[in-house]
């Protein structure tokens, strides 16, 4: 559970979260990144991370993803693939990649100073 980690490993936990919503603002330019830690079904720590769109249908928009249909969010269409996805996946890591460093040097630095 979140609330039973460290001061330290919150704060890494959470900050790495970001990370990935910033990356996926980077590649992707949605209208926003919604973050969902809810570990009702499973009981250990992790967060959904899903990027939402103006394209949206208005009735899915405002709303978490589960509200879309099964048949829509587990369509084939959908499964991931390199042949498919592989670009894009490429494009998410380096944008990481560089956010994460620069996050970390910049708190490195800020931990130096004190």
């Amino acid at each position: 559970m979140l609330n039973e980690l460290s001061i330290e490993a919150r704060k890494q936990y959470l900050l790495d979260m970001t990370l990935i919503g910033d990356a996926i603002i980077k590649v992707c330019s949605p209208l926003r990144i919604n973050y969902s830690t809810l570990m009702n079904l499973d009981h250990f720590l992790h967060t959904h991370i899903e990027a939402r769109y103006d394209w949206e249908m208005d009735e899915y928009k405002n709303r978490p993803s589960y509200f879309y249909p099964k048949e829509q969010r587990y369509g084939n269409e959908y499964e991931y693939s390199e042949e498919k996805f592989g670009a894009l996946k490429g494009k998410l890591t380096n944008a990481l990649t560089a956010l994460i460093k620069e996050a970390y040097m910049a708190e490195n630095l800020i931990k130096n100073q004190m």
